[in-house]
Protein backbone atom coordinates (compact mmCIF):
# COMPACT_ATOMS: atom_id res chain seq x y z
CA UNK A 1 0.00 0.00 0.00
CA UNK A 2 0.99 3.60 -0.48
CA UNK A 3 2.22 5.77 2.39
CA UNK A 4 4.55 5.09 5.25
CA UNK A 5 4.03 4.67 8.96
CA UNK A 6 5.21 7.53 11.18
CA UNK A 7 8.48 7.16 13.09
CA UNK A 8 8.19 4.51 15.79
CA UNK A 9 7.33 5.84 19.25
CA UNK A 10 5.41 4.68 22.29
CA UNK A 11 2.33 6.70 23.13
CA UNK A 12 1.37 7.26 26.74
CA UNK A 13 -2.20 6.89 27.94
CA UNK A 14 -3.81 9.58 30.05
CA UNK A 15 -6.93 9.16 32.16
CA UNK A 16 -8.86 12.43 32.06
CA UNK A 17 -11.48 13.11 34.71
CA UNK A 18 -14.90 14.06 33.39
CA UNK A 19 -16.33 17.29 34.77
CA UNK A 20 -19.69 17.16 33.03
CA UNK A 21 -21.71 14.24 31.74
CA UNK A 22 -22.77 13.87 28.16
CA UNK A 23 -26.38 12.79 28.77
CA UNK A 24 -26.42 11.56 25.19
CA UNK A 25 -28.36 8.57 23.97
CA UNK A 26 -26.47 6.96 21.10
CA UNK A 27 -28.86 5.95 18.36
CA UNK A 28 -29.45 5.84 14.65
CA UNK A 29 -30.79 9.43 14.59
CA UNK A 30 -28.55 10.98 17.18
CA UNK A 31 -28.41 14.50 15.74
CA UNK A 32 -27.39 17.52 17.84
CA UNK A 33 -26.12 20.99 17.04
CA UNK A 34 -22.56 21.07 15.68
CA UNK A 35 -21.63 23.37 18.55
CA UNK A 36 -22.23 20.52 21.00
CA UNK A 37 -19.60 18.32 19.37
CA UNK A 38 -16.86 20.93 19.53
CA UNK A 39 -17.26 21.45 23.26
CA UNK A 40 -14.30 20.35 25.35
CA UNK A 41 -14.19 16.57 25.86
CA UNK A 42 -17.72 16.02 24.48
CA UNK A 43 -16.57 13.55 21.82
CA UNK A 44 -14.01 11.89 24.11
CA UNK A 45 -16.71 11.18 26.69
CA UNK A 46 -19.10 9.80 24.11
CA UNK A 47 -16.56 7.50 22.43
CA UNK A 48 -15.40 6.14 25.80
CA UNK A 49 -19.02 5.29 26.66
CA UNK A 50 -19.55 3.79 23.22
CA UNK A 51 -16.55 1.46 23.51
CA UNK A 52 -17.40 0.40 27.05
CA UNK A 53 -21.13 0.12 26.44
CA UNK A 54 -20.93 -1.77 23.17
CA UNK A 55 -17.96 -4.04 23.85
CA UNK A 56 -16.99 -4.02 27.53
CA UNK A 57 -13.77 -5.96 27.97
CA UNK A 58 -14.06 -7.22 24.38
CA UNK A 59 -12.96 -3.80 23.14
CA UNK A 60 -9.36 -5.01 23.55
CA UNK A 61 -8.23 -6.31 20.17
CA UNK A 62 -11.48 -5.36 18.43
CA UNK A 63 -11.72 -4.12 14.84
CA UNK A 64 -13.64 -0.97 13.91
CA UNK A 65 -14.41 0.90 10.68
CA UNK A 66 -14.32 4.71 10.86
CA UNK A 67 -15.58 7.24 8.34
CA UNK A 68 -17.83 10.19 7.72
CA UNK A 69 -19.20 12.79 5.34
CA UNK A 70 -16.05 14.94 5.38
CA UNK A 71 -17.75 18.13 6.53
CA UNK A 72 -16.63 20.13 9.55
CA UNK A 73 -15.86 18.90 12.20
CA UNK A 74 -15.30 15.34 10.87
CA UNK A 75 -11.49 15.59 10.54
CA UNK A 76 -11.02 16.74 14.12
CA UNK A 77 -13.41 14.13 15.51
CA UNK A 78 -11.80 11.25 13.61
CA UNK A 79 -8.43 12.04 15.20
CA UNK A 80 -10.08 12.09 18.64
CA UNK A 81 -11.70 8.72 18.00
CA UNK A 82 -8.34 7.26 16.96
CA UNK A 83 -6.71 8.56 20.16
CA UNK A 84 -9.44 7.23 22.45
CA UNK A 85 -9.69 3.89 20.62
CA UNK A 86 -5.94 3.28 20.80
CA UNK A 87 -5.87 4.13 24.51
CA UNK A 88 -8.68 1.63 25.08
CA UNK A 89 -6.87 -1.21 23.34
CA UNK A 90 -8.80 -1.39 20.07
CA UNK A 91 -6.67 -3.65 17.88
CA UNK A 92 -7.46 -2.50 14.34
CA UNK A 93 -8.95 0.70 12.94
CA UNK A 94 -9.82 0.86 9.24
CA UNK A 95 -10.49 4.33 7.82
CA UNK A 96 -11.35 5.49 4.31
CA UNK A 97 -8.93 7.89 2.61
CA UNK A 98 -9.25 11.35 4.17
CA UNK A 99 -11.76 9.79 6.54
CA UNK A 100 -14.45 10.19 3.86
CA UNK A 101 -16.92 7.31 3.74
CA UNK A 102 -20.60 7.14 2.95
CA UNK A 103 -22.82 5.42 5.48
CA UNK A 104 -23.46 2.41 3.18
CA UNK A 105 -19.70 2.19 2.46
CA UNK A 106 -19.03 1.86 6.20
CA UNK A 107 -21.71 -0.82 6.41
CA UNK A 108 -20.16 -2.69 3.48
CA UNK A 109 -16.66 -2.51 5.00
CA UNK A 110 -17.91 -3.87 8.33
CA UNK A 111 -19.29 -6.93 6.58
CA UNK A 112 -16.46 -7.33 4.07
CA UNK A 113 -13.66 -7.15 6.64
CA UNK A 114 -15.56 -8.90 9.46
CA UNK A 115 -15.23 -5.90 11.74
CA UNK A 116 -16.87 -5.72 15.15
CA UNK A 117 -18.61 -2.47 14.29
CA UNK A 118 -18.32 0.94 12.70
CA UNK A 119 -18.46 4.57 13.81
CA UNK A 120 -20.08 6.91 11.29
CA UNK A 121 -19.96 10.72 11.31
CA UNK A 122 -22.77 12.49 9.50
CA UNK A 123 -24.47 15.87 9.22
CA UNK A 124 -27.73 17.44 8.13
CA UNK A 125 -29.22 20.91 7.59
CA UNK A 126 -25.79 22.50 7.09
CA UNK A 127 -25.47 26.07 5.82
CA UNK A 128 -22.14 27.19 7.25
CA UNK A 129 -19.33 26.19 9.63
CA UNK A 130 -21.30 26.17 12.86
CA UNK A 131 -24.96 25.73 11.94
CA UNK A 132 -26.88 22.55 11.34
CA UNK A 133 -26.69 19.22 13.10
CA UNK A 134 -24.10 16.50 13.50
CA UNK A 135 -24.28 12.87 14.59
CA UNK A 136 -21.99 10.07 15.66
CA UNK A 137 -23.68 6.82 14.68
CA UNK A 138 -22.66 3.31 15.66
CA UNK A 139 -23.34 0.18 13.61
CA UNK A 140 -22.78 -3.38 14.79
CA UNK A 141 -20.95 -6.37 13.34
CA UNK A 142 -23.74 -7.10 10.84
CA UNK A 143 -23.28 -3.67 9.27
CA UNK A 144 -26.61 -2.30 10.44
CA UNK A 145 -27.61 -0.17 13.43
CA UNK A 146 -27.00 -1.78 16.81
CA UNK A 147 -29.83 -3.24 18.87
CA UNK A 148 -31.83 -1.20 21.35
CA UNK A 149 -30.18 -2.97 24.30
CA UNK A 150 -26.74 -1.78 23.17
CA UNK A 151 -27.95 1.79 22.76
CA UNK A 152 -29.51 1.73 26.21
CA UNK A 153 -26.28 0.42 27.73
CA UNK A 154 -24.30 3.25 26.12
CA UNK A 155 -26.91 5.74 27.27
CA UNK A 156 -26.61 4.60 30.88
CA UNK A 157 -22.84 5.02 30.83
CA UNK A 158 -23.06 8.58 29.49
CA UNK A 159 -24.85 9.56 32.68
CA UNK A 160 -22.27 8.11 35.09
CA UNK A 161 -18.93 8.39 33.25
CA UNK A 162 -16.12 9.63 35.52
CA UNK A 163 -13.11 9.58 33.15
CA UNK A 164 -11.95 8.67 29.67
CA UNK A 165 -8.67 7.27 28.33
CA UNK A 166 -6.75 8.94 25.51
CA UNK A 167 -3.37 9.05 23.76
CA UNK A 168 -3.20 12.87 23.51
CA UNK A 169 -0.13 13.06 21.24
CA UNK A 170 -1.31 10.54 18.66
CA UNK A 171 -2.08 11.83 15.16
CA UNK A 172 -2.42 9.80 11.96
CA UNK A 173 -2.14 11.05 8.36
CA UNK A 174 -5.40 10.07 6.66
CA UNK A 175 -4.63 11.70 3.31
CA UNK A 176 -2.82 8.71 1.79
CA UNK A 177 -3.37 4.97 1.81
CA UNK A 178 -1.18 3.20 4.31
CA UNK A 179 -0.77 0.97 7.33
CA UNK A 180 0.36 2.45 10.66
CA UNK A 181 1.27 0.53 13.80
CA UNK A 182 0.71 2.51 16.99
CA UNK A 183 2.52 1.40 20.16
CA UNK A 184 0.57 2.25 23.31
CA UNK A 185 2.29 2.04 26.68
CA UNK A 186 0.94 -0.73 28.94
CA UNK A 187 -1.85 -1.46 26.47
CA UNK A 188 -0.37 -2.99 23.31
CA UNK A 189 -0.52 -2.04 19.64
CA UNK A 190 -3.23 -0.59 17.44
CA UNK A 191 -3.13 -1.03 13.70
CA UNK A 192 -4.48 2.06 11.90
CA UNK A 193 -5.15 1.26 8.24
CA UNK A 194 -6.15 3.89 5.68
CA UNK A 195 -7.75 1.75 2.96
CA UNK A 196 -9.29 2.16 -0.49
CA UNK A 197 -12.95 2.20 0.48
CA UNK A 198 -13.97 3.77 -2.84
CA UNK A 199 -12.36 0.91 -4.77
CA UNK A 200 -13.96 -1.73 -2.55
CA UNK A 201 -17.37 -0.16 -3.00
CA UNK A 202 -17.03 -0.03 -6.79
CA UNK A 203 -16.06 -3.71 -6.94
CA UNK A 204 -19.07 -4.61 -4.80
CA UNK A 205 -21.45 -2.74 -7.11
CA UNK A 206 -19.89 -4.52 -10.10
CA UNK A 207 -20.75 -7.85 -8.45
CA UNK A 208 -24.32 -6.80 -7.75
CA UNK A 209 -25.15 -5.36 -11.18
CA UNK A 210 -24.53 -6.24 -14.83
CA UNK A 211 -22.05 -3.46 -15.55
CA UNK A 212 -21.30 -5.02 -18.93
CA UNK A 213 -24.91 -4.25 -19.90
CA UNK A 214 -24.88 -0.74 -18.44
CA UNK A 215 -21.64 0.49 -20.07
CA UNK A 216 -23.12 0.47 -23.62
CA UNK A 217 -25.81 2.89 -22.42
CA UNK A 218 -23.18 5.56 -21.90
CA UNK A 219 -20.94 4.72 -24.84
CA UNK A 220 -23.80 4.89 -27.33
CA UNK A 221 -22.95 1.49 -28.83
CA UNK A 222 -26.57 0.34 -28.51
CA UNK A 223 -28.64 3.38 -29.43
CA UNK A 224 -26.02 5.30 -31.39
CA UNK A 225 -26.29 8.19 -28.94
CA UNK A 226 -24.84 8.01 -25.41
CA UNK A 227 -27.33 8.21 -22.57
CA UNK A 228 -26.54 11.36 -20.60
CA UNK A 229 -26.64 10.87 -16.81
CA UNK A 230 -26.32 13.99 -14.64
CA UNK A 231 -24.97 13.19 -11.16
CA UNK A 232 -24.98 15.76 -8.34
CA UNK A 233 -23.34 14.67 -5.08
CA UNK A 234 -23.87 17.91 -3.10
CA UNK A 235 -20.19 18.15 -2.06
CA UNK A 236 -20.52 15.24 0.35
CA UNK A 237 -18.92 11.85 0.90
CA UNK A 238 -21.01 10.33 -1.89
CA UNK A 239 -18.95 12.24 -4.51
CA UNK A 240 -15.85 10.00 -4.75
CA UNK A 241 -18.00 6.85 -4.61
CA UNK A 242 -20.39 8.04 -7.32
CA UNK A 243 -17.52 9.19 -9.54
CA UNK A 244 -15.78 5.84 -9.05
CA UNK A 245 -18.89 3.90 -10.07
CA UNK A 246 -20.44 6.06 -12.78
CA UNK A 247 -17.28 7.48 -14.38
CA UNK A 248 -14.55 4.90 -13.76
CA UNK A 249 -16.70 1.78 -14.12
CA UNK A 250 -19.50 2.86 -16.46
CA UNK A 251 -18.00 5.69 -18.49
CA UNK A 252 -20.32 8.56 -17.58
CA UNK A 253 -18.75 11.81 -18.80
CA UNK A 254 -16.71 13.82 -16.29
CA UNK A 255 -18.64 16.98 -17.14
CA UNK A 256 -21.86 15.22 -16.10
CA UNK A 257 -20.64 14.94 -12.49
CA UNK A 258 -21.47 17.98 -10.36
CA UNK A 259 -20.23 18.84 -6.86
CA UNK A 260 -18.46 15.51 -6.44
CA UNK A 261 -15.58 16.79 -4.30
CA UNK A 262 -16.33 16.65 -0.55
CA UNK A 263 -15.99 20.07 1.06
CA UNK A 264 -15.16 20.83 4.68
CA UNK A 265 -16.98 24.15 4.42
CA UNK A 266 -19.40 25.46 1.82
CA UNK A 267 -21.96 28.20 1.48
CA UNK A 268 -24.70 25.60 1.14
CA UNK A 269 -23.96 22.06 2.26
CA UNK A 270 -27.37 20.67 1.34
CA UNK A 271 -27.26 17.29 3.01
CA UNK A 272 -30.74 16.16 2.03
CA UNK A 273 -31.56 17.02 -1.60
CA UNK A 274 -35.21 17.57 -2.40
CA UNK A 275 -37.23 18.86 -5.30
CA UNK A 276 -37.30 22.46 -4.08
CA UNK A 277 -33.52 22.65 -3.65
CA UNK A 278 -32.84 20.83 -6.93
CA UNK A 279 -34.77 23.04 -9.35
CA UNK A 280 -31.80 23.24 -11.71
CA UNK A 281 -31.83 19.43 -11.93
CA UNK A 282 -35.48 19.44 -12.97
CA UNK A 283 -34.92 22.29 -15.43
CA UNK A 284 -32.00 20.41 -16.98
CA UNK A 285 -34.06 17.28 -17.54
CA UNK A 286 -36.96 19.28 -18.92
CA UNK A 287 -34.61 20.92 -21.42
CA UNK A 288 -33.61 17.53 -22.83
CA UNK A 289 -29.85 17.94 -22.29
CA UNK A 290 -29.73 14.83 -20.10
CA UNK A 291 -31.82 11.67 -20.10
CA UNK A 292 -31.59 10.92 -16.37
CA UNK A 293 -30.59 13.14 -13.46
CA UNK A 294 -29.79 12.16 -9.89
CA UNK A 295 -28.97 14.06 -6.71
CA UNK A 296 -27.35 12.04 -3.93
CA UNK A 297 -27.18 13.31 -0.36
CA UNK A 298 -23.90 13.86 1.48
CA UNK A 299 -23.81 10.57 3.39
CA UNK A 300 -24.89 8.52 0.39
CA UNK A 301 -28.12 7.15 1.84
CA UNK A 302 -30.68 8.91 -0.35
CA UNK A 303 -31.08 9.85 -3.99
CA UNK A 304 -33.56 11.81 -6.04
CA UNK A 305 -33.93 10.23 -9.49
CA UNK A 306 -35.37 12.34 -12.31
CA UNK A 307 -36.31 11.01 -15.73
CA UNK A 308 -37.01 12.68 -19.05
CA UNK A 309 -39.20 15.79 -19.02
CA UNK A 310 -38.44 16.27 -15.34
CA UNK A 311 -40.47 13.31 -14.07
CA UNK A 312 -39.36 12.60 -10.49
CA UNK A 313 -39.36 8.95 -9.38
CA UNK A 314 -41.19 8.93 -6.02
CA UNK A 315 -38.89 7.19 -3.56
CA UNK A 316 -41.92 5.47 -2.04
CA UNK A 317 -42.42 3.61 -5.34
CA UNK A 318 -38.80 2.53 -5.75
CA UNK A 319 -39.17 -0.63 -3.67
CA UNK A 320 -42.27 -1.67 -5.59
CA UNK A 321 -40.50 -1.20 -8.95
CA UNK A 322 -37.32 -3.00 -7.89
CA UNK A 323 -39.13 -5.91 -6.24
CA UNK A 324 -41.41 -6.32 -9.24
CA UNK A 325 -38.36 -6.41 -11.56
CA UNK A 326 -36.06 -8.38 -9.23
CA UNK A 327 -35.42 -11.01 -11.90
CA UNK A 328 -33.49 -8.34 -13.86
CA UNK A 329 -30.78 -8.07 -11.18
CA UNK A 330 -27.95 -10.64 -11.18
CA UNK A 331 -27.55 -10.56 -7.40
CA UNK A 332 -31.15 -11.57 -6.77
CA UNK A 333 -30.95 -14.28 -9.42
CA UNK A 334 -27.79 -15.70 -7.86
CA UNK A 335 -29.15 -15.78 -4.31
CA UNK A 336 -32.43 -17.43 -5.24
CA UNK A 337 -34.58 -14.34 -5.56
CA UNK A 338 -36.06 -11.90 -3.08
CA UNK A 339 -36.85 -13.64 0.22
CA UNK A 340 -39.24 -11.04 1.56
CA UNK A 341 -39.99 -7.34 1.88
CA UNK A 342 -40.29 -5.01 4.86
CA UNK A 343 -41.33 -1.42 5.48
CA UNK A 344 -41.65 0.87 8.46
CA UNK A 345 -45.14 1.42 9.84
CA UNK A 346 -45.16 5.04 8.67
CA UNK A 347 -44.29 4.28 5.04
CA UNK A 348 -46.80 3.67 2.21
CA UNK A 349 -48.37 0.23 2.07
CA UNK A 350 -47.99 -0.27 -1.67
CA UNK A 351 -45.85 -3.39 -1.20
CA UNK A 352 -48.01 -5.14 1.42
CA UNK A 353 -49.95 -8.32 1.20
CA UNK A 354 -53.61 -7.64 1.96
CA UNK A 355 -54.66 -7.09 5.57
CA UNK A 356 -58.31 -6.44 4.70
CA UNK A 357 -61.03 -8.99 4.08
CA UNK A 358 -63.15 -8.83 0.94
CA UNK A 359 -66.22 -8.15 3.10
CA UNK A 360 -64.68 -4.87 4.24
CA UNK A 361 -64.16 -3.63 0.72
CA UNK A 362 -66.48 -0.83 -0.37
CA UNK A 363 -66.94 -0.08 -3.15
CA UNK A 364 -66.64 -3.65 -4.40
CA UNK A 365 -64.86 -2.62 -7.61
CA UNK A 366 -61.63 -2.05 -5.61
CA UNK A 367 -59.94 -5.44 -5.54
CA UNK A 368 -57.54 -4.48 -2.79
CA UNK A 369 -56.30 -8.06 -2.23
CA UNK A 370 -54.98 -8.17 -5.78
CA UNK A 371 -53.37 -4.76 -5.76
CA UNK A 372 -50.32 -5.18 -3.58
CA UNK A 373 -46.86 -6.04 -4.86
CA UNK A 374 -45.95 -8.60 -2.19
CA UNK A 375 -49.15 -10.55 -2.74
CA UNK A 376 -48.67 -10.48 -6.50
CA UNK A 377 -45.13 -11.83 -6.11
CA UNK A 378 -46.18 -14.26 -3.33
CA UNK A 379 -43.65 -12.75 -0.93
CA UNK A 380 -43.94 -12.19 2.82
CA UNK A 381 -44.03 -8.53 3.81
CA UNK A 382 -43.27 -7.26 7.31
CA UNK A 383 -44.42 -4.00 8.88
CA UNK A 384 -41.91 -2.85 11.51
CA UNK A 385 -41.57 0.11 13.91
CA UNK A 386 -39.65 3.18 12.77
CA UNK A 387 -35.93 2.48 13.12
CA UNK A 388 -33.80 0.52 10.67
CA UNK A 389 -32.39 -1.80 13.37
CA UNK A 390 -35.57 -3.87 12.90
CA UNK A 391 -34.68 -4.38 9.24
CA UNK A 392 -31.26 -5.64 10.26
CA UNK A 393 -32.75 -8.27 12.56
CA UNK A 394 -35.01 -9.56 9.77
CA UNK A 395 -32.09 -9.66 7.33
CA UNK A 396 -29.87 -11.49 9.81
CA UNK A 397 -32.61 -14.11 10.10
CA UNK A 398 -32.77 -14.47 6.31
CA UNK A 399 -36.40 -13.36 6.20
CA UNK A 400 -36.16 -10.28 3.97
CA UNK A 401 -34.00 -8.95 1.15
CA UNK A 402 -35.35 -5.43 0.56
CA UNK A 403 -36.68 -2.86 3.02
CA UNK A 404 -38.08 0.66 2.80
CA UNK A 405 -38.01 3.43 5.40
CA UNK A 406 -40.41 6.32 4.87
CA UNK A 407 -37.98 9.23 4.99
CA UNK A 408 -34.72 7.57 3.95
CA UNK A 409 -34.80 4.97 1.22
CA UNK A 410 -34.23 1.33 0.40
CA UNK A 411 -31.99 -1.05 2.30
CA UNK A 412 -30.65 -4.23 0.69
CA UNK A 413 -29.36 -7.22 2.66
CA UNK A 414 -25.87 -6.71 1.18
CA UNK A 415 -25.69 -3.09 2.34
CA UNK A 416 -27.41 -2.79 5.71
CA UNK A 417 -27.95 0.93 5.23
CA UNK A 418 -30.03 2.79 2.61
CA UNK A 419 -27.86 3.57 -0.43
CA UNK A 420 -28.51 6.29 -3.00
CA UNK A 421 -25.92 5.03 -5.51
CA UNK A 422 -27.34 1.51 -5.29
CA UNK A 423 -30.79 2.99 -5.97
CA UNK A 424 -29.53 4.77 -9.09
CA UNK A 425 -27.90 1.56 -10.35
CA UNK A 426 -31.18 -0.27 -9.83
CA UNK A 427 -32.98 2.31 -11.95
CA UNK A 428 -30.33 2.13 -14.68
CA UNK A 429 -30.70 -1.66 -14.71
CA UNK A 430 -34.48 -1.47 -15.01
CA UNK A 431 -34.17 1.19 -17.72
CA UNK A 432 -31.62 -0.89 -19.63
CA UNK A 433 -33.51 -4.18 -19.43
CA UNK A 434 -37.10 -3.06 -19.91
CA UNK A 435 -36.32 -0.41 -22.56
CA UNK A 436 -38.94 1.70 -20.80
CA UNK A 437 -38.37 5.09 -19.23
CA UNK A 438 -38.45 5.80 -15.51
CA UNK A 439 -41.87 7.41 -15.91
CA UNK A 440 -43.25 4.45 -17.84
CA UNK A 441 -42.04 1.98 -15.21
CA UNK A 442 -43.53 4.05 -12.39
CA UNK A 443 -46.85 4.42 -14.18
CA UNK A 444 -46.96 0.65 -14.74
CA UNK A 445 -46.82 0.25 -10.95
CA UNK A 446 -49.49 2.91 -10.41
CA UNK A 447 -51.84 1.25 -12.90
CA UNK A 448 -51.36 -2.19 -11.35
CA UNK A 449 -51.23 -1.30 -7.65
CA UNK A 450 -52.47 2.27 -7.27
CA UNK A 451 -50.52 5.47 -6.66
CA UNK A 452 -49.46 5.88 -3.04
CA UNK A 453 -48.79 9.48 -2.03
CA UNK A 454 -46.98 10.17 1.24
CA UNK A 455 -46.31 13.14 3.46
CA UNK A 456 -45.54 13.74 7.09
CA UNK A 457 -47.37 16.34 9.16
CA UNK A 458 -45.28 17.51 12.11
CA UNK A 459 -46.67 19.61 14.93
CA UNK A 460 -43.61 20.80 16.83
CA UNK A 461 -43.12 22.29 20.30
CA UNK A 462 -46.36 21.01 21.77
CA UNK A 463 -46.92 21.03 25.52
CA UNK A 464 -46.02 17.50 26.66
CA UNK A 465 -49.10 17.00 28.83
CA UNK A 466 -51.45 18.33 26.15
CA UNK A 467 -49.85 16.06 23.54
CA UNK A 468 -50.19 13.06 25.86
CA UNK A 469 -53.88 13.83 26.39
CA UNK A 470 -54.32 14.00 22.61
CA UNK A 471 -52.73 10.57 22.13
CA UNK A 472 -54.75 9.13 25.02
CA UNK A 473 -57.99 10.42 23.56
CA UNK A 474 -57.03 9.13 20.11
CA UNK A 475 -56.27 5.69 21.55
CA UNK A 476 -59.70 5.63 23.14
CA UNK A 477 -61.27 6.59 19.82
CA UNK A 478 -59.63 3.85 17.79
CA UNK A 479 -60.26 1.21 20.51
CA UNK A 480 -64.00 1.90 20.42
CA UNK A 481 -65.62 -1.04 18.53
CA UNK A 482 -67.79 1.42 16.59
CA UNK A 483 -64.71 3.06 15.04
CA UNK A 484 -64.20 0.17 12.62
CA UNK A 485 -66.35 0.81 9.57
CA UNK A 486 -66.71 4.51 10.30
CA UNK A 487 -66.87 6.65 7.17
CA UNK A 488 -65.10 9.97 6.69
CA UNK A 489 -66.11 12.08 3.69
CA UNK A 490 -64.02 14.95 2.38
CA UNK A 491 -65.17 16.36 -0.93
CA UNK A 492 -65.44 13.47 -3.36
CA UNK A 493 -63.17 11.24 -1.25
CA UNK A 494 -64.64 8.59 1.03
CA UNK A 495 -62.52 6.83 3.66
CA UNK A 496 -63.87 3.74 5.44
CA UNK A 497 -61.95 2.55 8.51
CA UNK A 498 -60.83 -1.05 8.01
CA UNK A 499 -58.70 -1.48 11.14
CA UNK A 500 -56.99 0.59 13.82
CA UNK A 501 -54.73 -0.21 16.76
CA UNK A 502 -51.83 0.69 19.01
CA UNK A 503 -49.08 -0.97 16.99
CA UNK A 504 -47.37 -3.81 18.85
CA UNK A 505 -44.54 -5.39 16.89
CA UNK A 506 -43.48 -8.96 17.55
CA UNK A 507 -40.24 -9.61 15.71
CA UNK A 508 -40.38 -12.84 13.69
CA UNK A 509 -36.58 -12.88 13.88
CA UNK A 510 -36.11 -13.22 17.64
CA UNK A 511 -39.69 -13.06 19.01
CA UNK A 512 -38.94 -9.83 20.88
CA UNK A 513 -42.11 -7.83 21.51
CA UNK A 514 -42.14 -4.04 21.05
CA UNK A 515 -45.42 -2.59 22.40
CA UNK A 516 -46.75 0.95 21.99
CA UNK A 517 -45.06 1.71 18.67
CA UNK A 518 -47.57 4.34 17.61
CA UNK A 519 -51.21 4.45 16.56
CA UNK A 520 -52.20 3.32 13.09
CA UNK A 521 -55.42 3.55 11.12
CA UNK A 522 -56.00 1.70 7.84
CA UNK A 523 -58.79 2.46 5.39
CA UNK A 524 -60.36 0.05 2.94
CA UNK A 525 -58.81 1.71 -0.12
CA UNK A 526 -55.24 1.07 1.10
CA UNK A 527 -54.68 4.54 2.58
CA UNK A 528 -53.47 4.78 6.16
CA UNK A 529 -52.49 7.13 8.98
CA UNK A 530 -49.83 6.75 11.63
CA UNK A 531 -49.42 8.84 14.80
CA UNK A 532 -46.36 8.98 17.04
CA UNK A 533 -45.33 11.29 19.87
CA UNK A 534 -41.69 12.32 20.31
CA UNK A 535 -40.99 13.76 23.75
CA UNK A 536 -38.16 16.07 24.74
CA UNK A 537 -38.00 15.59 28.50
CA UNK A 538 -35.28 18.20 28.89
CA UNK A 539 -37.38 21.04 27.44
CA UNK A 540 -40.80 19.62 28.40
CA UNK A 541 -42.09 19.81 24.86
CA UNK A 542 -43.22 17.20 22.38
CA UNK A 543 -43.60 16.77 18.65
CA UNK A 544 -46.62 15.05 17.16
CA UNK A 545 -45.67 13.09 14.04
CA UNK A 546 -48.46 12.14 11.66
CA UNK A 547 -47.67 10.07 8.57
CA UNK A 548 -50.33 10.42 5.89
CA UNK A 549 -50.41 7.84 3.11
CA UNK A 550 -53.11 8.21 0.47
CA UNK A 551 -53.77 5.43 -2.05
CA UNK A 552 -55.17 6.72 -5.33
CA UNK A 553 -56.67 3.94 -7.45
CA UNK A 554 -58.32 6.14 -10.10
CA UNK A 555 -55.96 6.46 -13.05
CA UNK A 556 -57.41 9.82 -14.06
CA UNK A 557 -56.19 11.31 -10.75
CA UNK A 558 -52.57 10.16 -10.98
CA UNK A 559 -51.35 13.41 -12.54
CA UNK A 560 -52.99 15.73 -10.04
CA UNK A 561 -50.64 17.65 -7.69
CA UNK A 562 -49.70 15.55 -4.70
CA UNK A 563 -50.71 18.26 -2.26
CA UNK A 564 -54.20 18.19 -3.74
CA UNK A 565 -54.36 14.40 -3.48
CA UNK A 566 -53.27 14.47 0.16
CA UNK A 567 -55.40 17.34 1.46
CA UNK A 568 -58.59 15.30 2.13
CA UNK A 569 -56.74 12.65 4.15
CA UNK A 570 -54.72 15.29 6.04
CA UNK A 571 -58.03 16.85 7.09
CA UNK A 572 -59.24 13.43 8.25
CA UNK A 573 -56.01 12.86 10.20
CA UNK A 574 -56.35 16.16 12.08
CA UNK A 575 -60.06 15.62 12.67
CA UNK A 576 -59.71 12.11 14.12
CA UNK A 577 -56.96 13.24 16.50
CA UNK A 578 -58.90 16.40 17.50
CA UNK A 579 -55.71 18.40 17.06
CA UNK A 580 -57.42 21.79 17.39
CA UNK A 581 -58.81 20.83 20.79
CA UNK A 582 -55.52 19.75 22.32
CA UNK A 583 -52.67 21.80 20.86
CA UNK A 584 -52.45 25.48 20.05
CA UNK A 585 -50.46 24.87 16.86
CA UNK A 586 -53.26 23.27 14.87
CA UNK A 587 -51.59 23.92 11.51
CA UNK A 588 -48.86 21.30 11.01
CA UNK A 589 -45.63 21.61 9.08
CA UNK A 590 -46.13 19.38 6.07
CA UNK A 591 -42.97 17.81 4.74
CA UNK A 592 -41.56 14.85 2.87
CA UNK A 593 -44.07 14.66 0.08
CA UNK A 594 -43.47 11.61 -2.10
CA UNK A 595 -41.37 13.62 -4.53
CA UNK A 596 -39.57 15.57 -1.82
Amino acid sequence: MEGQSPPSCIHAVKAIAVKTTVHEEQGVSNFKQVSEFVKQNYVENLIQCLLDGAFGSQKFGSKLILGGVGHYPCGRILQIIIRVAAANGVGHLMIGKDGVMTTPAVSLAIRQYHADGGIILTTRNRNDKSSGEFAIKFNGFSGGPVAKAVRENISKLTKVITHFFICPELSVNLSSLGDHTVEVANVGTTRVEVFDSVGDYGKCMERLFDFWMLRPLFSGSITGTPVRLLVDCTNGASGPYAYGVFHDHLGVFTEDHKRYNPLIYADDLNTGPNVTSMEYLLDNLKSGVHDIGVAIDCDGTRAIVVGQNGFVAPHTDNLAVFAYNANLFPYFRQCGGVKGLARTVASPANIDSSRISKKAQKPAKIKYTEQQVARKLKLPCYEVPCGSEHFDALMNAGLVTLCNEEDVGITCNVLREPDGIWTVLCWLSVFSRTKRSIEQNIRDIWISFGKHVFCRCDIEHCDVEAAKRLMGCLLGTINDPSFKGKIFKKGDRRYVVAMADNFCYSSPADKTVYPDQGLRIYFNDGSHLYYRLDEDGKNKVAALRIAVNSCIQERELHDKPEKELLEPLIEVALEIAKVKEFVSQSCPTISQLTNF
